[in-house]
């Protein structure tokens, strides 16, 4: 069950590299196939205000660098068998949405930003 959750979000969040420009997009990746939960809006914008980009959009180099991979889609290095990478595509985006709120509600000394499934896997989008 919990695989399955990661996949459906992290199929949402493929298409940020090619569609940063957008504001709020919902986030769907049709290699990951049918959708268990609700797809997941995403806030681009309001992320992209206040997060560097190269925190999500990254690729590392041999050394651990970050080189920014800005415009690629997650899917070129996480697949979704994870074959090729050790993280593959939906435990990439859980790995990188969960951990990133749970840092920020841990400093807050609150739950403002989502963590649990539900919260993002929605019908609606968040107000």
């Amino acid at each position: 069950m919990k695989h399955i959750v990661g996949l459906l979000l992290l199929a949402g969040l493929l298409p940020l590299a090619v569609q940063a420009q957008e504001e709020i997009m919902t986030l769907n990746t049709q290699e990951l196939g049918t959708h268990q939960r609700p797809l997941v809006i995403f806030k681009h914008q309001a992320h992209a205000d206040q997060i560097d980009c190269a925190r999500c959009h990254h690729d590392y180099d041999e050394f651990g660098v970050n080189q920014n991979s800005d415009g690629q889609r997650c899917i070129e290095c996480h697949p979704v068998n994870g074959e090729e990478n050790p993280i593959d595509l939906v435990s990439a985006f859980h790995r990188q949405c969960k951990n990133c709120h749970q840092k920020l509600n841990l400093r807050a000394r609150n739950t403002a930003k989502p963590e649990m499934c539900g919260q993002c896997h929605r019908q609606q989008p968040v107000p």
